[in-house]
């Protein structure tokens, strides 16, 4: 019975490392699985954290272009007032300019139409003073034409009268 029960824990032995060894598979598929779970999980947790990486570096490099930008902006925007403003500067004192220009040219035309008025009134009164002494030379020249006439006419009339005293001398039979 020894035998038997020697046999029988042999048995038992044997049955109870093949039952065990039916459940090392288990455990090896269950260990594998739990090593492949847990690489996949860890895989996953790097790939998580790189992408939280990149996601923060580029989220610094987006803040930091658009500091970059915003800055460049201003600095044109800058640039394009003082730009601006220094061309509003050129362009009213280019009005003040053309302002004083202006009235420097009204006050010389000014001066101009009174001169040219001056000088008419001038021409006027010349006119009026050549047009009166036109008259006073024509009333001169016929004053003068008609005194030559009295005295071509007086002079006519002594001779006239000469001759008929001679004309009478001679017919009364004397010289």
């Amino acid at each position: 019975m020894k035998q038997w029960s020697t046999c029988n824990t042999n048995k038992e032995r044997q049955m109870s490392i093949m039952k065990y060894a039916a459940g090392v598979p288990v455990v090896a598929a269950v260990v594998a699985s739990l090593y492949g779970g847990l690489s996949y999980v860890n895989g996953l947790q790097n790939t998580i954290e790189d992408n939280e990486k990149t996601i923060i570096t580029l989220t610094m490099n987006q803040k930091s272009n658009h500091d970059k930008v915003n800055s460049e902006i201003a600095n044109v925007q800058a640039n394009l007032n003082d730009r601006i403003s220094a061309e509003i500067d050129k362009l009213n004192i280019r009005v003040n300019n053309n302002d004083e220009r202006l009235k420097t040219g009204r006050e010389e035309l000014l001066i101009e139409m009174t001169d040219f008025a001056k000088v008419i009134a001038d021409l006027n009164a010349k006119i009026n003073v050549l047009r009166d002494g036109s008259f006073k030379t024509a009333s001169m020249a016929e004053l003068s034409a008609l005194e030559e006439l009295v005295r071509n006419t007086s002079d006519s009339m002594r001779e006239f009268t000469y001759s008929i005293k001679e004309m009478e001398r001679k017919l009364n039979g004397g010289y």
